[in-house]
């Protein structure tokens, strides 16, 4: 007895654990790790896009920007300021090089190497974005329902009565400003998603800090729960429903 007690005295002063609580120290260790530079990333990014910005002597022309604008009647109305604020909550823009907006084709499909880009369209609002609009605003909307077969299912969007106010043009998009840049902090950024978005360490990424909570949290791939009709029920219920259906089966077959 006292050979044993001195062994199991040895053992726990010498930190000799099981195999099991290593391995789980381990993952432990890795989870929080992860969670640590998943935390940092946001804090240089946050960094990055609150630099400053310095003006340039003289604007540079990268490509060309098209989006809708107000027409002259409109602009020169008593309302222009009112539909200015409902454009800039509908308006797109797209960027492209060339001035006729035409997209590179996939080398596969390559019978023509360019196609021409569709025409911009005024966006539907959501639920929540029609909300947050002022009174006078939501008489200019009216409800469609718009059906998503990757989730199948109908959402309801919002769209703008009178499109005609509005015409497409196409402007050079110039650059006033320029952002600085810090090139450590883009160095360092660099730095953890390489070692975070990785083959192995991506699915952890999914467990430990939910990456991508907000997108299926967002009501596009939202799938509602389908409830069980036979939870909290006693077995002889389950079995009268059972019976009764298929005496209708019986009785539909004899016709």
């Amino acid at each position: 007895m006292d050979n044993a007690s001195k062994e199991q005295d040895w053992i726990m002063s010498c930190n000799l654990h099981p195999k099991r609580w290593k391995t789980r120290r381990k993952r432990t260790a890795s989870d929080k790790q992860i969670i640590s530079l998943y935390l940092e990333l946001n804090q240089i990014r946050k960094i990055i896009s609150e630099m400053e910005y310095e003006e340039l002597e003289k604007p540079i022309q990268k490509g060309y920007k098209r989006q809708f604008e107000l027409k002259e009647d409109v602009r020169r109305g008593k309302d222009a300021d009112f539909f200015q604020r409902i454009l800039n909550k509908i308006n797109t823009i797209q960027y492209s090089r060339d001035k006729q907006f035409k997209k590179v084709r996939s080398r596969r499909l390559s019978k023509y190497k360019y196609r021409k880009r569709n025409n911009p369209s005024l966006l539907d609002l959501t639920e929540k974005q029609f909300k947050n609009l002022e009174e006078r605003e939501k008489i200019y909307f009216y409800p469609i329902e718009i059906y998503y077969p990757n989730t199948k299912l109908w959402v309801t969007r919002f769209r703008f009565v009178m499109p005609w106010l509005f015409e497409m043009r196409i402007r050079p998009n110039l650059f006033t400003k320029v952002q600085k840049r810090n090139w450590e902090a883009e160095q360092r950024e660099k730095e953890i998603e390489s070692l975070l978005f990785t083959k192995r360490r991506f699915t952890k990424t999914e467990k430990t800090r939910k990456v991508y909570s907000w997108y299926l949290k967002d009501e596009w791939y939202y799938r509602p729960p389908m409830e069980n009709p036979l939870r909290n029920k006693p077995l002889h219920e389950v079995m009268e429903e059972y019976n009764k259906e298929k005496q209708l089966w019986t009785y539909d077959l004899k016709i």
